[in-house]
């Protein structure tokens, strides 16, 4: 036997106010004044007292399921994380995954924003896929913490041949395109370009401190303050065990 499938309250009322939802259509639409004032007329007949009472306690319900899944929310990441295996680091309302995706939450809009793109603070499982989508390619599979180093120094060298402190975002704009092949170079299309973005080399830039800070012609990395944070990186500092901006960075020592 066929089941017969009831309706929520929830369900009930938001039928109920369907003309309220096409009245509001047909604004967006400026559809003619003739189909809005009818559309008008349907929608002011279904508010009745006991409708907006039913709606004033569905709202109350609804913000109070909103508080509580913001109160839980940090909670939630941190849970996240652990499932996932993802490095959380930071402290409320913002957060480092990877050591390369910032998760900032704004309470004032209900939203969590993964590598500034907003998602609704209140829904896990998008906030979630959101960050797994932001780390999938953080690091390469073939990741060399001393081919990193080299490659910087290399592209340290063709901004400052004679040596000296180099703004970080110059580096990494040289950085990337250092990182293109010749094959790119002879014929410079979108599907030859090999993309890095801001995150990727934060959490690629993070990873090698941990391991390496001595190039191979034994010059050695040093990272400097910015003098105005716009200006800098917020990287994992080991040497401090903490996140720091960076605003310059120099090989000094060159045997």
């Amino acid at each position: 036997m066929k089941k017969i499938r009831t309706k929520t309250g929830n369900e009930e009322l938001g039928a109920q106010l369907r003309p309220i939802v096409v009245f509001h259509a047909l604004l967006n639409e400026r559809a003619s004044p003739a189909r809005i004032l009818g559309a008008a007329r349907t929608a002011a007949s279904v508010l009745t007292s006991e409708m907006i009472a039913r709606l004033e306690r569905t709202i109350a319900e609804l913000d109070e399921m909103v508080q509580r899944r913001l109160s839980e929310l940090e909670a939630d990441l941190r849970d996240m994380a652990r499932s996932n295996g993802w490095r959380l680091e930071g402290t409320w309302p913002t957060f480092q995954i990877e050591r390369g995706v910032e998760v900032r939450v704004e309470i004032a809009q209900s939203i969590v924003r993964v590598a500034g793109s907003p998602v609704d603070a209140t829904d896990t499982v998008a906030i979630g896929d959101a960050v797994r989508e932001a780390t999938r390619d953080l690091m390469p599979k073939t990741f060399s913490s001393q081919d990193m180093l080299e490659q910087l120094r290399r592209s340290h060298a063709a901004l400052r041949p004679e040596g000296g402190q180099v703004p970080i975002l110059d580096l990494y704009g040289r950085f990337v395109m250092d990182s293109q092949s010749q094959r790119f170079w002879r014929d410079a299309t979108a599907d030859r370009f090999v993309a890095v973005s801001v995150d990727q080399f934060r959490a690629r830039l993070s990873r090698m401190l941990e391991d390496v800070h001595v190039a191979l012609d034994g010059s050695e990395l040093r990272l400097l303050p910015p003098i105005d944070p716009k200006d800098a990186l917020f990287i994992y500092l080991p040497v401090e065990a903490r996140f720091g901006y960076v605003g310059r960075i120099e090989f000094v020592g060159r045997r």
